[in-house]
């Protein structure tokens, strides 16, 4: 028998004989690879003689009734059933193919942790719809602390047994009775009654199933009373009975079983040769209530040893029961003591893989905990000992860890297919929940904030505005953190046990599992005699940018000499944008820029594509980015010098590729370094994709990415390329070539690498030679910080007054009213900046203001996230697409391109 069986065996044992003691129902049989199938037939009473008489004439009389198709029975019916495929949520692929009984695959790329599915012994057999059928039930864990019972119907198709459909029974449920009849499927089992945590399910009915259009549909369910609680508690990862070995002195459980007739008392003994403490008291012992954490433990040699920092074992007793963490896996059991004698039963824990030095103190304690004996206990510490009087654990006194103000560390989270899993190897994802109703932290690559609502144990999260980095180590962490948001949103029930967070959704399925990492950073709070307020509007005007970016002023500032790669180009001041979370692949934010297009496009059709050329005020850049918490630009701009500093002969993906891009730079071949007209760059050819695939020519680019003398201006270069070694598309490949991507891709991009470094530079169209001449032309007539007033015409109607915005008048008579005009201010200087307040935020930016037209750039934010019914992002694109205004009786009216649009703003008195 696999390790996988004897685990659930274990676990369906305790379950078995906790029901058992509580005097409930048969408990769930347990799985096992190759179970005895069982038919539940419909009871009938015995004939009469003289019905039998009449069905005999009637026999005689009457055609052969067509009865339904023979299906396997016995034990070929079970082999049949342990070796066919399922249909599973939990699965990557939708299906669980069993083989023996179980199956398995990782939860995550590089997880340690694995999602298996096993067939229980719960089988009935029947007819359905005329057709013989079989149910079963099956069993799936993914590593986290939710045990998933399906119920499967399997009918024969074209000579074969098919898992037809598949109905989910809940999470740690009890299986007591499966049947069919009367066409319909009945499920007798335990489950969460209103009050029932998801670990102990006390309320017991009676479900009925029909198949109908292809699926199983639940059309009854009769509540039959409640049993005691089991008071197994939560768990993650695949649960087994610790403590099954001479070493933790417990009693092996394995195999107990109860019904409603009979009722078990489990021996629960303490180490070898102790004797037994069945009878002692329990709750209301000294201990229960009390709730401690590791401070030392007896090693192997008898030394005493601290336990590890941040990953201390816990205990709590609570009515005869005792739980807490190893520093790695939770667990749970009962204990029982007097006022200084202490044993502890049989423990269920979990099985997530930890580093060796947590796995290692969590066997030595798990190991103690079978020694302990005697315990003494005082207002500062707890001492448990063994038979020989020798002190073993010592524990410190433990806090309740607050929701606010923690760094909370994931250790679990929900992956969308009922099962939580682990996280990748080697990755980290935090929470932290501030007093303001702020979610924020680490999803793994990206930093994220989302508001949150609580209230009492409820607690809502909304979507998650994240940076966009693009992470391709350890591998599977973007998935895990596109599946970690997303989770986040189904919350909807926390509680806090000792250093443990958990998020739950409101039928208790478990969504994350944190453990405390210590005290976040916070702001300090201001002394009473200052209380927090929100700044007002006229305070915004002194933390406006004061100057203006470096930018090419006139047409003709910029030259380029096109050779034969283009017929035109033409170039453009691009506005500002601020930094804004979007739909879009990256999130979207950079100051004024220039850009230049070729032969007629536009930025918009050129930036998905196209050839572009772009001209960034290097800082300006960085600085919209940063204050987003967000740090790409800046990290990216350093690679950038480092490379142009040290010149390394030979380039590895990914190189710092700017704007961002949504996807993976996996390629980097015919890598030079470029002297340009003030300044030096690095260009290459690559591609950027979203997933492992065969290099085709589509999406191969030509990248440039330089830098001035003075670092102050940097400039990209993007242009489509082709080598005449390629396919043009993935369509084109041969099967040799998607054989060879297929069977070893790292050997493949070898290879492709090497031969696309040998081309010459007119291998490729165009020639790389001809696009370096290109962007080694181009010269730039920028403006300095000290020519302002020659970008930055102002109007002393709209210089003095901070404006609130009262209403937006459209076209289409549609009319959107500030929610709070105070909220929603803009105040103008003579030195051509703004000053902003979006609702929460405060946005700084630049204008111009001439003749009745005005431009408004916001630029950099403080990039809170504003609570519902907030109006900050549609105020910014407004402003931002303002083209003409008039200040008459003191009201200021701004024109907009957004659906013809006419912001109205009032004086603030």
């Amino acid at each position: 028998m696999s390790r996988k069986w004897l685990i659930i065996t274990a676990l369906m044992a305790v379950t078995a004989l906790t029901l058992a003691a509580c005097g409930g129902k048969k408990a769930t049989p347990t799985p096992a690879p190759a179970p005895t199938a069982t038919t539940a037939p419909e009871p009938t009473a015995a004939p009469t003689e003289a019905a039998t008489e009449t069905e005999a004439e009637a026999t005689a009389t009457e055609a052969p009734v067509e009865t339904a198709p023979a299906m396997p029975s016995g034990e070929e019916l079970m082999t049949a059933l342990a070796n066919m495929e399922y249909k599973s949520e939990m699965t990557e692929e939708g299906v669980a193919p069993l083989e023996d009984g179980e199956y398995s695959e990782e939860a995550a790329p590089g997880s340690a942790s694995k999602i298996q599915v096993m067939l229980t012994d719960n089988v009935a057999t029947g007819e359905i719809d005329g057709q013989s059928a079989a149910v079963v039930v099956l069993v799936s864990d993914g590593g986290g602390s939710g045990t998933f019972y399906d119920l499967a119907l399997v009918m024969e198709q074209d000579g074969e047994l098919v898992n037809v459909a598949t109905a989910n029974l809940g999470d740690r449920v009890q299986i007591d009775s499966l049947a069919i009849a009367d066409n319909q499927i009945v499920v007798d089992l335990v489950t969460q009654g209103p009050d029932d945590a998801m670990c102990c399910p006390t309320q017991q009915v009676e479900r009925t199933y029909e198949y109908q259009d292809g699926e199983l549909t639940q059309t009854n369910e009769v509540v039959l009373g409640t049993i005691e609680s089991a008071g197994v508690s939560d768990s993650i990862g695949v649960t087994e009975t610790m403590g099954m070995t001479e070493t933790a002195g417990m009693t092996e459980t394995a195999g107990v079983t109860g019904t409603a007739e009979t009722t078990a008392t489990a021996e629960i003994s303490g180490a070898a040769g102790a004797p037994a403490m069945g009878a002692l008291p329990s709750a209301g012992s000294p201990l229960d209530g009390s709730s401690w954490q590791l401070a030392s433990y007896m090693d192997d040699q008898g030394e005493s040893q601290e336990a590890l920092v941040g990953s201390e074992p816990t205990i709590a007793f609570e009515g005869g029961q005792a739980s807490g963490t190893t520093g790695c896996n939770t667990y749970s059991g009962d204990y029982q003591a007097t006022e200084s004698e202490l044993s502890f039963g049989p423990i269920a824990s979990t099985m997530m893989a930890c580093p060796d030095d947590q796995m290692a103190q969590e066997q030595t304690y798990t190991a103690a905990l079978g020694t302990v004996t005697g315990y003494t206990m005082t207002d500062d510490e707890l001492a448990m000992t063994n038979e020989a009087g020798e002190t073993v654990l010592t524990f410190a006194p433990r806090e309740a860890t607050k929701l606010t103000g923690t760094l909370w560390t994931a250790i679990g989270y929900n992956n969308g297919k009922q099962a939580v899993v682990s996280l990748v190897a080697g990755s980290e994802i935090t929470a932290v929940f501030d007093k303001d109703g702020k979610l924020t932290g680490n999803a793994g690559c990206n930093n994220y904030t989302a508001a949150y609502e609580v209230d009492g144990a409820n607690i809502s999260i909304g979507p998650a505005a994240t940076t966009r980095k693009m992470c391709a180590e350890p591998e599977g962490v973007m998935e895990q953190e596109a599946l970690y948001l997303a989770a986040l949103t189904e919350a909807n029930v926390y509680a806090i046990d000792g250093d443990r967070l958990q998020l739950r959704t409101a039928e208790g399925s478990l969504i994350a599992d944190y453990r405390a990492a210590g005290p976040a950073e916070v702001t300090p709070e201001p002394e009473a005699s200052a209380p927090v307020t929100e700044p007002a509007p006229e305070d915004l005007t002194q933390q406006v940018v004061r100057s203006v970016p470096l930018l090419p002023t006139e047409q003709e500032a910029v030259s380029l000499t096109l050779g034969t790669v283009a017929s035109s180009y033409q170039w453009q001041v691009v506005p500002a944008t601020p930094y804004t979370i979007t739909a879009e692949p990256e999130p979207v934010g950079a100051p004024r820029h220039a850009v230049i297009t070729f032969d007629g496009q536009t930025p918009e059709e050129a930036a998905v594509g196209g050839p572009i050329i772009y001209i960034y005020p290097r800082y300006e850049y960085e600085a919209i980015w940063r204050e987003a918490n967000d740090e790409t630009i800046s990290e990216r701009m350093t690679e950038l010098e480092t490379i142009l500093e040290e010149r390394p002969d030979q380039l590895h993906p990914p190189i710092p590729i700017l704007p961002p891009v949504d996807g993976i730079n996996d390629l980097a071949v015919q890598t030079a370094y470029l002297t340009l007209n003030g300044g030096s760059a690095v260009r290459g050819v690559g591609r950027v994709v979203e997933e492992a695939g065969p290099v085709t020519n589509e999406g191969l680019t030509y990248y440039v990415q330089g830098l001035s003398d003075d670092g102050q201006i940097y400039i990209a270069m993007r242009w489509p390329v082709s080598a005449s070694v390629l396919p043009a598309t993935l369509a084109d490949l041969d099967q040799k070539q998607v054989d060879e991507a297929a069977n070893d891709f790292s050997a493949y991009m070898v290879e492709i690498t090497r031969q696309l470094d040998e081309l010459l530079p007119s291998d490729w169209q165009p020639n790389l030679l001809d696009l370096d001449s290109l962007i080694s032309s181009l010269t730039i007539e920028l403006v300095t910080g000290d020519e302002t007033e020659a970008v930055a015409a102002v109007d002393s109607d709209l210089v003095g007054p901070v404006w609130a915005w009262q209403e937006t008048r459209r076209g289409d008579d549609d009319v959107t009213k500030a929610p709070d005009p105070t909220r929603y201010t803009i105040a103008f200087t003579e030195d051509g900046a703004v000053g902003i307040r979006a609702d929460c935020n405060q946005v700084t930016g630049v204008y111009a203001a001439s003749d009745g037209e005005l431009q408004v750039t916001p630029l950099t934010s403080t990039q809170a996230l504003c609570l519902p019914p907030s109006l900050e992002q549609e105020f910014l694109q407004e402003l931002s697409a303002a083209t003409t205004y008039a200040v008459e009786d003191g009201v200021l009216t701004v024109e907009t391109d957004v659906a013809d649009g006419q912001m109205i703003f009032s004086p603030v008195e």
